[in-house]
């Protein structure tokens, strides 16, 4: 439960809230399975707090701080985390279906098993995280860093990642049936075994990526750059 005089200084707002933490900048905020739902929360700084399964559905929290914060299976359907910074922060098995976390920074955050589905991720910094059984069905990710992150075994059916950048990027086992990947940067990417049916990768460089056992039935290739790429020996891609 959430510790009662940190639920009680949080829901008095957040001006409030920040002067009280800059007297007291060494407390350990604990607000797990407080409900914060619907509130206005903007510019929170909430850096390191034990938030687990926290209520925080259709809150503000846009450009919060919430830097290394313990957020596992949180509720956070249809919240508002544009620009927050959400670094290094723990989400594994919360729920962000149909949030906004527009040009939020997300690097290597624990991302395991959270729901994405339908969420908004326009260019979010997603570099280095950990998103292995992640959730990203009809998720809009456009122009966002994924760089060197782990995306084995996602699900992102339907999934919008037009110009995003996966250099490096794990999506072994990945589920990316019928996904917008276009102009998308996937050099040295591994697609082993990933299930690309139907998608779009038109214009997309795939250099150096290993597609080893991966699924391209319907695939557009169209412009798409496979110099170097480590394909199947039988794959016909005419």
């Amino acid at each position: 439960m959430a510790n009662l005089e940190h639920f009680l200084r949080i829901r008095k707002g957040v001006s409030h809230w920040l002067q009280w933490r800059e007297e007291y900048p060494e407390m350990i905020v604990d607000l797990r399975e407080a409900d914060l739902s619907g509130l206005d929360l903007q510019n929170i700084s909430l850096e390191t707090a034990n938030l687990i399964k926290v209520n925080l559905e259709n809150s503000n929290l846009s450009c919060a701080n919430l830097f290394k914060a313990d957020l596992s299976n949180a509720n956070l359907i249809r919240s508002y985390l544009m620009r927050a910074n959400l670094q290094k922060a723990n989400l594994i098995g919360a729920d962000l279906r149909e949030s906004d976390l527009s040009y939020a920074d997300l690097s290597y955050a624990n991302l395991r098993g959270t729901n994405f589905r339908k969420a908004l991720l326009k260019r979010a910094d997603l570099s280095g995280s950990f998103l292995q059984r992640s959730n990203l069905s009809e998720a809009c990710v456009i122009e966002s860093n994924l760089s060197e992150a782990d995306l084995s075994y996602a699900n992102l059916y339907e999934a919008e990642l037009v110009g995003s950048f996966l250099y490096k990027a794990d999506l072994s086992y990945a589920k990316l049936i019928n996904a917008h990947l276009t102009k998308c940067y996937l050099v040295g990417a591994n697609l082993t075994q990933v299930d690309l049916s139907y998608a779009d990768l038109r214009w997309s460089n795939l250099s150096k990526a290993c597609l080893k056992n991966a699924n391209l039935q319907g695939t557009d290739l169209r412009g798409a750059n496979l110099e170097g790429a480590v394909l199947d020996e039988n794959l016909d891609l005419r």
